[in-house]
């Protein structure tokens, strides 16, 4: 697959979530990314869609920069379960999965390395606050390639649509 239909696909992947609202959740966000196994830096963007009380998914794409080791691109769509909640604090569970295009693809001694490739992805995650901004933290775990990163990141609740779930005439 070439570059342009990967970038298609990561933007149409992004443009329809924007276009989804959810009553309970909409949010963008920003995070900074570190793959352990690669020692690789990048950067992420996504966007939350709030389908339950407790679930979510949360498509993004995620750049990784040609200085490091492996330069690639991802689209990923995970999806975000809550486990509770404790005054603003909550953690959640992760599953997923992602398309990856490998910009600096070399021949690998793993015959399944290809320069694009598609992935699953578990793990878990903590966000802090109930406000407009909310920071959070991410452990991701990729079982075909054995590879942990970390994500660092900062999420962004406008109220665009309809306002709050409070002003909703439904919850009153």
């Amino acid at each position: 697959m070439n570059k342009k239909r990967v970038l298609f696909f990561i933007s149409v992947l992004v443009s329809v979530s924007n276009l989804t609202y959810s009553q309970d959740k909409f949010g963008v966000g920003v995070s900074a990314i570190y793959n352990f196994q690669t020692e690789a830096v990048g950067v992420g963007a996504r966007s939350e869609i709030g389908l339950f009380n407790r679930f979510s998914v949360v498509p993004q794409v995620m750049y990784f920069m040609p200085f490091n080791k492996v330069h690639e691109l991802f689209g990923t769509v995970n999806f975000h379960y809550r486990l509770f909640y404790l005054g603003k604090f909550y953690p959640y569970l992760i599953a997923g999965g992602s398309a990856n295009y490998w910009m600096n693809y070399a021949e690998s001694h793993w015959s399944r390395a290809k320069p694009f490739n598609v992935i699953a992805e578990v793990g878990a995650g903590a966000a802090y606050g109930d406000g407009k901004f909310r920071p959070f933290a991410e452990y991701h775990y990729n079982p075909v390639w054995l590879e942990g990163s970390i994500h660092i990141g900062l999420m962004y609740y406008p109220d665009w649509m309809h306002g709050s779930r409070s002003s909703c005439p439904a919850y009153q």
